[in-house]
């Protein structure tokens, strides 16, 4: 049956405007390596908690090393996922007092509505340096439906997160500006462009990395695979030229496995993904690389996420092995735990974390176990890792505690090298 022709000429018209967008202006495809001066020390392993419990659920963490050394730490937190009382909180850690500052609220939807826009929820953070070596914030938005009808907001402040600029709309689509959420770390390009890992949910699921311009505008993309198959694509930066990116698998086929591609051509080419053999359940993952070794953090199990690992290639990732296991709950899990035997476990890992014994320690266990327990089935949960390396080399990794709390782990070269 034939279109009227109203709207075959307003699909032209989408068309074309869609083929003029994509139309980049000449972009440099050189991937600029951050600078990284390891001090040797002695082996270093510390942990904390970078959120204080102050609302029942938490998530998605991103961090990162300001100027002045401190790392300034972002998630979403409220009553729950999606909820309209969540906001985008933060907190400060300084390195040399082994610290996090009390945490504070960056920005919420009633902030974002400032852009005059009707703001729903909103969720996902994920913090960087920007081409202009201020703090650029991203995070999504939902005005109607769920997380697939989402957009990327970016805010950025010029004095260290005291302050924050008016929400700017990321345009990733001339046509429908719909479904487009954020995880990665962020790189940056030689030509002070930055590259921003995006994913898309709604009718596909598919990563992509958007180039942002200095002022803050998206001036080009390039989708790495088609489909409804893979999320969330985390870089890991080789040299000028050369990358590998590893995606969560998301499709229905089994094993679930995380997919890799590459590029040598400064992204401008992506290979094909391809099934890598490390398990994964659908789960979101960070890596890093260096000169030695590629590292990525990850829940390495089959359909949950009740263990968070560490692997490691030092063969270009040919080859991956797990090295350290950062938490681990899967076989208790898996025996189907009383509520009050988990309920003992978190209070004994509360204490280890240096949390004082009391009724403070009590509520919080109690609320903890609200968001693992239905009923009497209970399911430990540690997810959505997010990893950045300082200047002076240690490697600060966060990651969402039981639903409930923002986990942070600090270590070194050191203490990696213990682990051969």
């Amino acid at each position: 049956m034939a279109l009227p022709r109203s709207l075959s000429l307003a699909l032209i018209l989408v068309a074309l405007c869609a083929a003029l967008w994509r139309l980049p202006a000449p972009l440099e495809y050189q991937f600029q390596q951050s600078i990284i001066n390891p001090v040797k020390n002695r082996p270093l392993f510390s942990q904390h908690f970078a959120s204080t419990g102050i609302t029942a659920r938490v998530h998605a963490p991103s961090v990162v090393e300001m100027s002045d050394g401190r790392l300034l730490a972002t998630w979403f937190a409220g009553s729950r996922e999606g909820a309209k009382d969540v906001e985008i909180h933060g907190a400060y850690f300084d390195p040399t007092e082994e610290s996090w500052s009390a945490e504070f609220t960056i920005t919420s939807p009633t902030q974002t509505q400032l852009s005059r826009r009707y703001i729903r929820k909103v969720g996902n953070p994920v913090i960087t340096t920007g081409p202009d070596g201020q703090l650029w914030l991203f995070y999504v938005s939902v005005s109607i439906g769920g997380w697939s009808t989402s957009q990327i907001n970016l805010i950025r402040s010029v004095d260290l997160g005291a302050s924050w600029s008016l929400p700017k709309r990321l345009i990733s689509s001339p046509a429908f500006n719909l479904s487009t959420l954020v995880k990665g770390n962020p790189f940056l390009y030689q030509d002070g462009t930055l590259g921003l890992p995006a994913y898309h949910e709604l009718a596909a699921k598919f990563g992509e990395i958007l180039r942002i311009s200095a002022e803050g505008d998206v001036i080009g993309k390039k989708r790495l695979a088609v489909g409804r198959y893979s999320l969330q694509p985390v870089v890991l930066i080789e040299d000028e030229k050369r990358a590998q990116i590893y995606q969560r698998y998301a499709g229905e086929k089994v094993p679930y496995q995380l997919w890799g591609q590459s590029t040598d051509s400064g992204g401008l080419r992506w290979s094909r993904p391809e099934q890598i053999a490390i398990p994964n359940p659908n789960s979101a993952l960070t890596g890093l690389r260096d000169a030695q070794r590629m590292l990525l953090v990850l829940n390495d199990t089959d359909d949950r996420r009740d263990r968070l690992s560490l692997e490691i290639s030092t063969d270009n990732g040919l080859n991956w092995q797990n090295r350290f296991t950062f938490e681990d709950r899967a076989k208790l899990t898996a025996n189907h735990p009383s509520k009050e035997a988990v309920l003992k476990i978190l209070g004994d890992d509360l204490l280890q974390m240096g949390l004082p014994a009391g009724e403070g320690l009590a509520q919080l266990q109690q609320q903890i176990g609200q968001q693992i327990c239905k009923g009497q089935q209970c399911t430990f949960q540690y997810d959505y890792p997010y990893m950045v390396r300082s200047r002076n080399g240690d490697y600060h990794l966060l990651y969402t505690w039981n639903r409930s709390l923002i986990k942070h782990i600090r270590f070194n070269d050191a203490w990696l090298e213990q682990l051969q």
